[in-house]
């Protein structure tokens, strides 16, 4: 990422998956879902950090994916609180 120390301006973004890991969209257990993954490193993108509290384990930007899951595609409660705090 690149972006203005002045402005905090994010200037450039890159997003790159693994071409070892298994990726997947239809929920396959061996796999990772790209959807779900691309959401949470787009948060980064917009400033959230992961986070890490067992409660948070549905939301987009809990830590860590699992293989088959595909819930975390779309936002929880606890991702959106946290970019509406950073955007108001």
């Amino acid at each position: 990422m690149r972006y203005y120390n002045s402005s905090n301006y994010l200037v450039l973004a890159n997003m790159i998956f693994n071409q070892n890991a298994t990726w997947a969209t239809d929920g396959n257990a061996s796999a990772l879902d790209v959807q779900s993954v691309a959401a949470h490193e787009f948060g980064h993108f917009g400033g959230l950090n992961d986070l890490t509290a067992s409660g948070d384990l549905a939301a987009t930007m809990y830590m860590y994916t699992y293989y088959g899951e595909t819930h975390k595609r779309t936002l929880e409660t606890r991702d959106t609180s946290l970019m509406n705090s950073l955007y108001p």
